[in-house]
């Protein structure tokens, strides 16, 4: 690339709005493409090399608004996109509750099969219904994890700012706090906790491990974003 300063700013914005890799590889390359094209088209009308590249700068416009606008675009071709007040504000507050328990039974309904117990509350076979039970753990942690990562993933590709993400992973969290799903021989318990006592004292010392999972893939989306990030700041070639 003869004139690498439009691309490299270009790069440095993407980095800023927090764009995703497979997105931002696409734009640099249609705008080194297209900022090559100008510079031989100013060459192949007499212009010297270096009034060529001044000139295909000056047509392909600021890098900066650019950037901006394409990721306004890819933003405003999603439902998630324009409404992120409601898409990971309101969204995550009324669909956790649900998402939770579909994914849990999922979960518990994949133990039972491999137990094979049926579906039933009274186990008599101590074997099987430890395999439930660790259905039943197992699936607390998979189901607000795989919440978590859909919400990120949602955000990431509308290519909304990072703070998005850690709205809706946030309230997951929350969610994982209070969330409790209890399996015993002869009882079968699922709900949120209600009541002062129960939000600060059994909630605290029972569910945290659940509530760092939406934080652990918080952690793991937010290295992902810095390779993204590292490649951006690269020097265009």
């Amino acid at each position: 690339m003869s004139n690498p300063a439009p691309i490299l700013q270009l790069r440095r914005r993407l980095a800023e709005l927090g764009c995703p890799l497979a997105v931002a590889k696409r734009i640099v390359a249609e705008t080194a493409d297209h900022l090559e094209d100008l510079r031989q088209a100013g060459l192949a009308g007499g212009l010297t090399e270096t009034a060529a590249s001044a000139q295909a700068a000056l047509c392909l416009g600021e890098p900066a608004a650019l950037a901006e606008q394409h990721l306004t675009r890819l933003r405003e071709s999603s439902w998630w996109g324009r409404h992120p007040r409601l898409g990971f504000g309101l969204v995550p507050i009324l669909a956790t509750p649900v998402l939770w328990i579909l994914f849990w039974l999922v979960a518990v309904y994949s133990s039972v099969l491999v137990g094979r117990t049926g579906f039933q509350f009274y186990f008599d076979v101590p074997a099987q219904f430890g395999v439930m039970l660790i259905g039943v753990g197992l699936g607390k942690f998979a189901a607000i994890g795989l919440i978590a990562a859909i919400y990120h993933r949602l955000a990431r590709r509308a290519a909304l700012n990072f703070a998005w993400s850690v709205l809706a992973c946030g309230l997951c969290s929350l969610y994982a706090l209070f969330f409790h799903a209890n399996l015993e021989p002869h009882s079968f318990m699922l709900g949120i906790y209600g009541g002062f006592h129960h939000w600060f004292l059994p909630a605290l010392n029972s569910n945290w491990p659940e509530a760092t999972v939406p934080l652990l893939v918080l952690l793991i989306a937010h290295a992902r974003q810095q390779r993204t990030t590292a490649w951006l700041l690269q020097p265009a070639s």
